[in-house]
């Protein structure tokens, strides 16, 4: 007799999931019309996603490997190392900004690239330092084999582009 008590709450819960006047693709469309006056402040158009970045998109010609020789970065190194020298380098000193990091890993045959970022340095001159590190070898053994760095000047003529000089 009491399961008798829970149909009438059963039976309201199922009517007013019926109700909802949104479709997902009005849903959809809302969320991204939302994103874009976010962004731009005005709504007259739908927003373009970029196309998410594959390992074919990497110009690894656009990194120095002498710029990051100033790391402690060594051929040979256990992922682990040196994904651990990158993240340390990219720590923020105790009551700096906030700095915004990211990384991609593009998992190959025989070992895998990583692509390492950090943004917002309270550095006077490098804003922005982004690293390359290939491994090579059966995942949980990889050693690194090859990696590059380039920055982001605050200050100089070029402040927006990666570059692989030495900010001024």
């Amino acid at each position: 007799m009491r399961h008798l008590a829970l149909y009438p709450l059963m039976l309201g819960t199922v009517l007013l999931s019926a109700c909802n006047p949104f479709s997902d693709e009005s849903r959809d469309a809302r969320v991204q019309s939302k994103a874009f006056v976010i962004k731009t402040g005005t709504a007259t158009q739908t927003p373009i996603f970029p196309k998410s970045k594959t390992i074919d998109d990497i110009d690894f010609g656009q990194y120095s490997r002498g710029l990051a020789s100033f790391t402690d970065l060594k051929h040979g190194q256990s992922r682990i190392a040196a994904i651990d020298i990158v993240r340390l380098l990219f720590a923020p000193e105790q009551g700096a900004n906030i700095i915004k990091t990211a990384s991609s890993t593009f998992e190959l045959e025989g070992g895998s690239v990583m692509l390492l970022s950090a943004d917002g340095f309270a550095d006077d001159s490098v804003r922005a330092q982004e690293f390359y590190l290939i491994f090579e070898g059966e995942k949980g053994a990889q050693k690194l084999a090859d990696f590059g760095t380039r920055i982001k000047c605050w200050r100089g003529e070029n402040t927006t582009d990666w570059q692989t000089e030495l900010c001024p």
